[in-house]
């Protein structure tokens, strides 16, 4: 008596998911991936101290296609806020320097460590899979 095991792999979809993955992440994952940046960006808009309300009013996010992907990006301060004249306060408190100094900082000081940012990218991630997936 003898026995086989018989194994057949079916290939005929992978051109099709091959190239829905070279034309990149959906409409719907890359509404995921800016839901998610958005929230990080409320994180820390909630960590960022609030001395004179000129760092927090200098915090952007942005996010969008980006060749051929989707790119996030959080920012405060920036030479654009170095270039303004802001009477009163020392350079310190200089929304265009204040981002610098209190990024150095560190510990809570540091908006992004207080915000508590740790993990988000296994929401990145779980979005990035659901796509590849085609769960989305």
């Amino acid at each position: 008596m003898s026995y086989r095991l018989d194994i057949e792999v079916d290939m005929s979809e992978v051109d099709q998911d091959l190239a829905r993955i070279a034309r990149g992440p959906t409409p719907f994952t890359e509404a995921r991936f800016t839901g998610i940046i958005d929230r990080q960006f409320m994180a820390t808009q909630a960590a960022v101290h609030r001395i004179t309300g000129s760092l927090a009013a200098t915090g952007d996010v942005d996010s969008g296609d980006f060749l051929g992907g989707w790119r996030g990006q959080i920012s405060y301060g920036g030479e654009e806020y170095r270039r303004m004249v802001v009477p009163g306060p020392p350079r310190a408190r200089h929304p265009g320097f204040y981002a610098e100094f209190e990024f150095d900082r560190g510990g809570d000081h540091n908006w992004m460590y207080a915000a508590d940012l740790e993990g988000s990218e296994d929401d990145y991630a779980e979005a990035v899979t659901d796509w590849m997936r085609d769960e989305t």
